[in-house]
């Protein structure tokens, strides 16, 4: 496995990465979304994890106020990709200089 990092910096030449994770609803995806911070975290990212039956705005405000480098949201049946294109909306409204810089999808 490659160490999940980027760029040049004083800790080993590797900037870690800073993602937010969550789940939008409560059901099975919280605890797949749990594996998936840890596999992250022991790459050597950091992960600022909002739990579960989070909206939109929350992962919107926590990546701005993170400085994330990206945001990784699970949920039943592909909801995901619905409310990242809002996460995005909500992004570009609140700091349109950070919106969509960094949004993946994890359904």
């Amino acid at each position: 496995m490659v160490a999940i990092s980027m760029g040049s910096g004083a800790s080993g030449g590797r900037i870690p990465l800073r993602i937010i994770t969550g789940t939008s609803v409560c059901d099975g995806h919280d605890a797949a979304i749990g594996i998936m911070r840890r596999v992250m975290q022991a790459e050597g990212a950091e992960v600022i994890h909002l739990g579960h039956n989070r909206g939109s705005e929350e992962f919107a405000m926590a990546a701005i106020q993170e400085d994330a480098h990206a945001i990784a949201i699970t949920s039943y049946q592909g909801g995901a990709v619905g409310q990242f294109q809002h996460v995005r909306d909500t992004q570009s409204q609140l700091h349109p200089t950070k919106a969509g810089q960094s949004v993946s999808s994890n359904t």
